[in-house]
């Protein structure tokens, strides 16, 4: 009996603090990786500002958002 190798994607989890980290995210979402975003160590109307930027880039994609906890976002491309 042969076994199946099952390719798991391990999310990456970035803890957002500046713009540089923008970046980084849409790299990886690009790359195939499912991206979970926290957004805590940001004031409050930035973080809407990165989160709508990712979900519109995510949803361009044909992709997915998905509210974790207040402030935490998984994001995945789907195309």
């Amino acid at each position: 009996m042969t076994r199946v190798k099952k390719n798991f994607i391990t999310p990456k989890v970035i803890l957002y603090k500046n713009y540089e980290d923008l970046e980084e995210i849409l790299n990886l979402l690009k790359n195939g990786n499912e991206v979970i975003v926290n957004v805590s160590l940001v004031d409050v109307k930035t973080s809407y500002r990165i989160i709508d930027f990712i979900s519109g880039y995510v949803m361009a994609f044909c992709g997915k958002r998905q509210k974790i906890e207040e402030k935490i976002y998984s994001f995945k491309l789907k195309c």
